[in-house]
């Protein structure tokens, strides 16, 4: 089931004119890391790229935000609040971004200079991103999370954190998740017609079950 989930959204970002290799590293985010891992790859990119200094992760207390970070800059502390989707279906709609605007703005967390952030995997369509422009609400979707590797890309943040770095510690959950997502995508790519076979369009017990999969939050 997971490579039929896998193999779906593949297929479905080539489909959007986004090229193969950028497809893989893209099902690769979404499907190899759990989603608190997610998180971390967010804030450390913007520790690393833009100096921000995360203050808290994971913020459990606060449904809809998962990142803060601050820093100095002119003498004046500027704070960024995120949320993080790691989904692997579905498109972010304007209540997603109603929901973060909302709960971000009455956050004990939302202080004077205060930047948002919405993090998504996924895309985000045209009545979200006018919400979001409307509420000064900065959109991170799955074309954005490409440029990111100019930076610091995912196997950057894996061969820092590696397996084998945390593999002797206890963690809430596991760094990966057990899916070769590169060698599913390798076989599907050395024979379409045999993966066509095997790996039918998605019916609608199995799109259930890709929500149920991969909505984490």
């Amino acid at each position: 089931m997971d490579t039929n989930i896998i193999l779906h959204r593949y297929k479905e970002f080539v489909d959007h004119h986004i090229n193969s290799d950028d497809a893989l590293y893209l099902v690769r985010m979404m499907f190899e890391l759990t989603y608190q891992w997610f998180e971390r790859y967010i804030a450390a990119y913007y520790h690393i790229t833009q100096k921000y200094y995360t203050k808290a992760i994971w913020c459990l207390t606060d449904w809809w935000i998962d990142i803060e970070w601050s820093k100095i800059e002119w003498h004046k502390e500027i704070n960024l609040l995120a949320q993080c989707k790691k989904w692997t279906h579905d498109h972010i709609q304007k209540k997603e971004i109603l929901n973060f605007d909302y709960d971000a703005k009455h956050s004990k967390k939302n202080k004077l200079n205060t930047k948002h952030l919405f993090v998504t995997t996924t895309r985000a369509n045209k009545d979200a991103r006018k919400v979001a422009k409307e509420y000064w609400i900065e959109i991170i979707d799955c074309h954005e999370l490409l440029k990111f590797r100019n930076k610091y890309s995912l196997d950057d943040f894996i061969k820092k954190y590696g397996r084998d770095k945390y593999k002797k510690r206890t963690y809430r959950t596991r760094f990966f998740k057990n899916i070769n997502v590169i060698k599913i995508i390798e076989d599907y790519r050395k024979n379409k017609l045999f993966w066509k076979k095997q790996y039918p369009k998605l019916n609608t017990s199995d799109y259930l079950f890709v929500k149920s999969f991969s909505y984490n939050k």
